[in-house]
């Protein structure tokens, strides 16, 4: 058999009503997606490969999306950070201009994200905050305007560029 583990039992499940049936189904589809990632690289599938990524984080999405706990779901947030920005420092940004249009938006919903589970944190503690929990908001709604006003920037020069009239 050429690929094997095209052919792994998947369990049959019609609606994920909680966060372990979730949690099983994620840990499968992101093991198939890792073997994908091995065999498509950026060096050499680049489309492929961010589009693997973008897919790993939107499960990333789903689950954060059922997980109440606070820490577990920024940890998922920041998972997908760690999973999408690395790619923008290693792709040629003028011939993949599309693809980081798209990880640039991504991003910065990321951050703001990040952003909100903090800022909740900070508003249900009992205690006041530090002046580090302060900065740390600071610099994640920072980071997700930095992206979004990048994204906005590069599709407004692509409008601009095509603008016939």
């Amino acid at each position: 058999m050429l690929f094997p583990s095209l052919f792994i039992k998947f369990p049959k499940i019609t609606d994920v009503n909680d966060i372990e049936q979730a949690k099983l189904l994620f840990r499968l589809a992101n093991t198939q997606f890792k073997k994908a990632m091995d065999y498509f690289v950026l060096d050499g599938y680049v489309t492929e490969h961010v589009q693997l990524r973008q897919d790993v984080s939107k499960l990333y999405k789903q689950l954060a999306f059922m997980e109440s706990n606070g820490d577990r779901n920024f940890a998922m947030q920041d998972r997908r950070r760690d999973l999408l920005e690395p790619i923008l420092s290693e792709i040629n940004a003028k011939a993949y201009e599309i693809q980081v249009i798209e990880l640039e938006v991504e991003l910065s919903d990321i951050y703001s994200t990040l952003f909100d589970i903090k800022y909740e944190a900070i508003k249900v503690a009992t205690k006041q905050p530090k002046k580090s929990e302060f900065e740390e908001l600071n610099t994640l709604g920072f980071k997700s305007i930095h992206y979004s006003q990048h994204a906005v920037e590069v599709i407004m020069k692509r409008e601009e560029k095509y603008d016939y009239v």
